[in-house]
């Protein structure tokens, strides 16, 4: 197997990908959509020209990948220029609606808000600038896929399903990879693939970010409200941390709130913005399959405004049309949509992955710890900031009107314990899913915008810059220290969450085995594992992956059971010590034996490693 990703991760970048990337940026990010903008008029022409230009590029990438074309600079950026010279033309051909442009001024009042803000935007372009991509799953999902984009100039081997797949990639999903096709663009246009100018994105994301929840804020309070909603916005670590770690949240919440802001616009025969709220809901839904569930929110939402049966079918249409293709494709590729959720057992899925994650829900769901929900509240609190609170309280000011934004919340609040039982990394890493419910909240945290009283507008501003300032801190401390307490404030202590997210990857074991192993299998437990192998050349092999089926077949003999998986090229086996793991292992009888009387040739820290080679049949059982 070719090594890849031969260029260091950690190399310093080149001065020249830094020219091009503001070239790339226009030409991916926004120069489809702008010109789709302006056909379609839209209120926020620069979020519209944003999230089309995404379903531009994610589809570029998809329909060379259909057509067995390598997604090489020169096709992507050919293909983007047909999209555009069809939009042009279609500019041409049809009549131009008159411009509905939303335009941001900025008042002295206003400048009550700004010190939060500054400090919400420093925080997550300063954590993506020194630790860019701080998000766990990066180094083998989001980002990772990315990369192997770039190398092998398909999607072939996503969502995985043969060996060959799962020797490339090694965690059993399907999530739509619009996060990974964004990276994809950059390295590719920049001819780099260094990971810092991926902050790029990471700041254009935070920016339309706050720009929509200030535009939502406006929108419900009034001028004075739009500012107000976005320094609240800032107080909430949880939210500047999702945005900032580069998966997939900053997304949803620009997805949630850009849908919702397009249909506070609507009136009746305003077409564009209909069709413009369904693609910001068809970009969330290209980004997590969870996001499907937004439009949902927006129909709602329009029929809580009394909008006609047939703009909501439009608004629907829209929405689901732009998502649907990925989820066919993986129908076709899988048999199974959502690939890899069953959803009640009604599509097929990897069956080692399915006892994956029902261990993982053991640790994990609400209904394993039910002792825990209280302290869930306790950091939801801690963690939501000053957006939450005074957003329950806008709510209740705004009466009525309110109801699609709480619904929106209570949906999002609905998905995230939903997502407790399936995310190893913890309940708190999985909170990641609520930064649509912050921004929501944050924008109907507005209403304190429109206090007459200069004296406690004065007094509510200097609160949430304090609260804004602890918020930036701590948006750097999670997920490892969310609830660290505010004295002594300590700025230094975000560096020991770069030793949790780095240690893996700078682990001498991978050179090693990589090293002697040569074209011999290694099967991993952890897709972190299988990344770094796989980095340096190695063939390594995840547990879902069909080479390593005879760990699972209670119908093979020990001695069987070996010699099919050294028929498959699996030499060394590497698990982690820990009770998830051993709970895992202990539902099948190989693993099961292995764990508990075969003897490992190598301890590494949390690594056992098994050399099969080595191993004879154990004594047969009492």
């Amino acid at each position: 197997m070719p090594v890849l990703f031969a260029a260091s991760l950690e190399s310093s970048p080149q001065w020249w990908p830094w020219l091009l990337l503001p070239a790339v940026i226009f030409a991916g990010y926004f120069g489809p959509g702008y010109l789709l903008s302006r056909q379609w008029s839209s209120p926020a022409p620069v979020l519209s020209a944003f999230l089309g230009s995404c379903v531009a590029l994610f589809y570029t990438v998809l329909l060379l990948d259909a057509c067995d074309i390598p997604a090489s600079r020169g096709a992507v950026a050919a293909l983007l220029v047909v999209i555009c010279l069809g939009i042009f033309w279609l500019n041409r051909r049809l009549p131009k609606p008159p411009s509905s442009m939303t335009r941001l001024r900025l008042r002295l009042g206003d400048l009550w808000w700004l010190f939060p803000v500054l400090c919400g935007l420093a925080a997550i372009v300063g954590r993506a600038w020194i630790e860019p991509l701080s998000g766990y799953d990066n180094g083998f999902r989001w980002d990772y896929i990315a990369h192997l984009l770039v190398r092998q100039g398909d999607l072939h081997f996503y969502p995985p399903v043969t060996a060959a797949d799962f020797d490339l990639y090694a965690w059993c999903d399907g999530i739509p990879p619009l996060v990974p096709v964004l990276n994809f663009w950059i390295y590719l246009g920049t001819g780099s693939e260094e990971i810092g100018l991926t902050v790029a994105r990471v700041a254009i994301e935070a920016g339309l970010l706050f720009y929509t929840v200030f535009l939502l804020g406006k929108k419900l309070w009034g001028a004075a409200g739009g500012q107000a909603a976005i320094a609240a916005l800032s107080t909430s670590s949880l939210l500047l941390w999702g945005v900032a770690m580069g998966q997939e949240t900053g997304l949803t919440a620009l997805g949630m709130a850009a849908m919702l802001y397009f249909i506070t616009e609507y009136e009746e025969g305003k077409r564009s913005v209909l069709l413009w709220a369904g693609i910001a809901a068809g970009v969330a839904g290209l980004s997590r399959e969870y996001a499907l569930a937004f439009p949902l929110i927006g129909l709602l939402a329009l029929r809580w405004k009394g909008a006609s049966w047939r703009s909501l079918a439009l608004f629907g249409f829209t929405a689901w049309a732009i998502a649907a293709p990925w989820y066919v494709r993986n129908a076709l590729h899988t048999g199974n949509p959502l690939y890899s959720q069953s959803v009640g057992g009604l599509f097929p899925v990897n069956a080692a992955y399915a006892e994956s994650m029902s261990t993982i829900a053991s640790f994990w769901s609400v209904s394993a710890h039910w002792s825990w929900l209280g302290s869930f509240g306790t950091h939801v609190a801690a963690l939501a900031g000053m957006a939450l609170v005074l957003g329950v309280a806008g709510a209740v000011r705004a009466g009525s009107r309110s109801i699609p934004f709480v619904a929106a919340m209570l949906l999002t609040i609905a998905l995230w314990l939903w997502s407790l039982s399936q995310t190893a990394g913890g309940w708190i890493y999985a909170m990641r899913v609520l930064t649509p419910c912050i921004a929501v909240a944050a924008a109907l945290a507005g209403w304190i915008g429109t206090i007459d009283s200069r004296r406690w507008k004065a007094v509510l501003a200097l609160l949430l810059s304090l609260v804004a300032v602890d918020a930036t801190r701590r948006a750097w401390l999670l997920p490892v220290f969310p609830m660290a307490p505010i004295l002594p404030y300590d700025w230094q202590v975000w560096k020991e969450t770069r030793l949790e997210l780095y240690m893996i990857r700078s682990h001498k074991v991978w050179d090693v085995l990589a090293f002697t192993m040569g074209n011999e299998g290694i099967a991993v437990d952890h897709p972190a594992y299988h990344a770094e192998l796989t980095r340096r050349g190695a063939l390594a092999i995840p547990f879902f992956s069909p080479r390593v089926a005879p760990f699972y077949d209670r119908k093979l003999s020990w001695s069987e059971a070996l010699a099919a998986l050294r028929h498959n090229r699996v030499r060394l086996v590497v698990v982690t010590q820990g009770r998830m793991s051993s709970d895992f292992m202990n539902k099948f009888p190989f693993l099961h034996r292995l764990r508990t009387e075969a003897k490992p040739v190598a301890e590494v820290g949390s690594l056992i490693i098994y050399d099969l080679t080595t191993l004879a049949p154990p004594p047969p059982l009492p």
